[in-house]
């Protein structure tokens, strides 16, 4: 087995970053650009050897929901949004739902939304949009978690039904 470290790219946005071997201290091996560490369920890789690193892309957003077996089992409210500013301070993601069952998705009956977290001077703006599909959404609440280099701040918006449009743009305010 080589003693290079080891770095696993699962999207272009997130990085899994495995422990092999018996020790604790490595150093990943990462892409060019800003790649923010996140903990998802209170995991710790640095005093957890078998737990992975994970990084999350600059510029990126990453929904996330809550942990379910089953598509269905739990509404998405919230919906986790894990952002990770570029160098110019903004993030963009993207979200596709479905009703889960079927094929309604063929005639349109699904929704994407696009999400936005862009920084000006000390203050941050959060705006999404409709991007496709036809699927209404009830309004939910977003918790919007800004990764940087001190660790993270958290926000937290409650967003119209989907047939009321999306979010212009908001400041966000800490809760």
């Amino acid at each position: 087995m080589s003693s290079k470290p080891t770095t696993v790219k699962s999207s272009g946005d997130l990085l899994v970053v495995p422990h092999l071997g018996e020790t604790s201290q490595r150093t990943p091996s990462l892409p060019k650009g800003i790649w923010q560490s996140v903990s998802l369920v209170g995991e710790n890789p640095s005093t957890d050897i078998n737990q992975p690193d994970l990084r999350v892309r600059g510029g990126a957003i990453i929904p996330a929901g809550p942990i379910m077996e089953y598509t269905g089992e739990k509404k998405l409210d919230p919906l986790t949004l894990i952002v990770s500013l570029n160098e110019r301070g903004e993030a963009v993601g993207r979200l596709y739902e479905d009703d889960g069952d079927g094929f309604a998705y063929r005639q349109g009956f699904y929704s994407l939304t696009e999400f936005k977290v862009r920084k000006k001077r000390d203050k941050f703006f959060f705006s999404m949009r409709n991007a496709g599909g036809r699927l209404e959404q009830p309004p939910r609440t977003i918790e919007i978690m800004l990764l940087d280099e001190n660790g993270s701040q958290s926000f937290q918006i409650t967003t119209p039904s989907r047939g009321e449009g999306g979010i212009e743009e908001v400041e966000l305010s800490s809760h």
